[in-house]
């Protein structure tokens, strides 16, 4: 009994002091990297249309430029639709970057590309493939990314 009760006195006398911090949530700074998403990829199979050697064409737009230059099918109407095919997908499975930005309305999942003007850029890359998907594009049918020189 003697036991007991030195137990409880001892509990109730520890009870009303606050228990000591625990340290448990590490801070980190934010670090911040840049690399061309090319570099780690020596698989991936990419076209590269450069705008500028084709300023003297007809095309005014990003798909006219994309049909003359590259074998990907863009199915076209006559209400200006245009949307982009790569290796046999769905537009939804085909997304259009500008500085890692999608393009692709988030209603639809495809962009009309008709639309895009082809002075703004600099640069287009094509990447064909579920390989897009390692840039953190989420499309299995490729990746179209608008660059421009800074």
């Amino acid at each position: 009994m003697f036991i007991l009760l030195s137990f409880l006195s001892a509990y109730c006398l520890h009870a009303e002091e606050p228990a000591p911090a625990v340290m448990d949530s590490v801070l980190l700074d934010e670090i911040i990297t840049y690399s061309d998403y090319r570099k780690f990829q020596p698989g991936a199979k990419f076209d590269l249309i450069n705008i500028e050697e084709h300023s003297n064409s007809h095309a005014n737009s990003i798909d006219q430029l994309i049909m003359l230059n590259s074998p990907i099918y863009i199915k076209t109407n006559a209400g200006g639709l245009a949307t982009i095919r790569i290796r046999g997908t769905a537009p939804d499975h085909t997304s259009i970057n500008i500085g890692g930005i999608n393009l692709n309305s988030l209603t639809l999942g495809h962009s009309n590309i008709s639309s895009v003007p082809t002075f703004m850029f600099d640069q287009i890359d094509i990447q064909y493939g579920s390989s897009s998907t390692l840039n953190g594009s989420g499309s299995i049918g490729g990746a179209v990314y608008l660059r421009q020189k800074n």
